[in-house]
Parts: structure tokens; C-alpha cells; sequence
């Protein structure tokens, strides 16, 4: 499938690339979601969209994952929530909420903090996005299983069309990446490698 972009209406979103998910001494430490991650290349590839995007007007957005140990955490609803809250990791203000070496919001990138799975949940994105006159949202990041499947899915449900980033995403494994890519985003998301999107950004 043909990808056509247009950088006026379009949004960058780097998701969850910090230090507790990728780096050798955060909260990962290892686990395959970090030997997955170097595998696919996700933080450098995840560099190139955004690279891309600010060559051409784009907005990038960093979404991180945020949780705050004095008003509970993420909460303890399911699982996911539960194992973060207890360790506890992405905690404000420590070495592993922030950004992982390569993932560095720059000059005229927009962050946004959040405590739930999707990057719309909670936050300003929505109306940001409104804003800009954004009509597609790419998603790069960490992981296809969890923020990334979910902010996809709210996006479609929002109004905007979500394009995924094959290898500028990745998720607690290989075997579950390949299962969201196959499976996950069907029917609400189109899939792309970089050279992909870097090219249909024109940049």
C-alpha cells in the first residue's frame, strides 16, 4: 500500500522510549523487551521519523509514561498498572522516566506525561493534535502489545488515521511484536517501515 503524508497534518508520537524500558541499569534490565528493542533498531529508527518530521513542519510529540508514587502510582486496576505501581518504575523526576540516549525531545518537540495506557487518555493530546490540524497520527515507540496498541486504537476511535512504524516500534517480545503487526493493528492502523514513512514525510 501506497503511504502519502502530508507534514501539515501529521504528528509524530514517540511513546515510552525512557530509561526503565530500554536501558541496561532501568527497570527492564534484562529482559527480551530490551534485547527486542536493540534488535529492531527502535530508538535510532524512531530518530530518523522524528528527524523527518521536524525537516519538514511536522510536530513530534513524547509521550512518557509518568506515574507519581504520592497519588498511588498508575493504580493497581489490572496487572500492568499493579507491577509499576509496586516496583515502583517511571517515577517523575528519577534517571528512569527519563528519556533513553537517542530519544531526547528537541527543540520544538512537545512532551506530554500520562498514567494510563493511551497517550490521549487523561492529557492534552486530543486537543493539541485538534489544534495543529493534525489529521494523521505516527506511531513509534514502546510497546506494540501495550501504548502503542491502545493510543492506535483511540486515535481510530478519535477521528485520526493511525500509521504504525514496523521497526520503529517494539514490544515486550518478538513473538508478541510480530503478533501486533499481523493481528493487533488490523483494520485500524496501516504499517510501514522508516525508510517508508521517511520518504512519504518527504524529507
Amino acid at each position: 500500500m501506497t503511504l502519502t503524508l502530508d507534514p501539515t497534518r501529521t504528528a509524530v508520537l514517540v511513546v515510552d522510549l525512557q530509561n526503565d524500558n530500554l536501558a541496561d541499569d532501568g527497570a527492564a534490565a534484562g529482559t527480551e523487551m530490551i534485547t527486542h528493542a536493540r534488535q529492531v533498531g527502535v530508538v535510532e529508527n524512531a530518530a530518523r521519523v522524528a528527524a523527518a518530521a521536524r525537516a519538514t513542519g511536522a510536530p513530534v510529540v513524547h509521550v512518557h509514561f509518568v506515574i507519581d508514587v504520592h497519588a498511588g502510582g498508575a493504580g493497581r486496576n489490572i496487572p500492568l498498572f499493579d507491577e509499576i505501581t509496586s516496583t515502583p518504575t517511571v517515577v517523575r523526576g528519577t534517571y528512569g522516566a527519563a528519556p533513553f540516549p537517542g530519544a531526547e525531545p528537541q527543540e520544538g518537540d512537545l512532551v506530554i506525561d500520562r498514567a494510563r495506557m493511551s497517550a490521549f487518555q487523561g492529557t492534552a493530546l486530543d486537543t493539541i493534535l485538534r489544534t495543529l490540524g493534525v489529521t494523521h497520527v505516527v506511531l513509534t515507540g514502546v510497546h506494540t502489545n501495550h501504548a502503542v496498541n491502545t493510543t492506535a486504537r483511540v486515535a481510530a476511535d478519535l477521528g485520526y488515521t493511525p500509521v504504525v512504524v514496523s521497526d520503529a516500534t517494539a514490544s515486550t517480545t518478538a513473538e508478541a511484536h510480530a503478533g501486533d503487526l499481523r493481528y493487533g493493528f488490523a483494520d485500524i492502523a496501516t504499517t510501514h517501515d522508516t525508510a517508508t514513512v521517511v520518504e512519504a514525510l518527504g524529507a
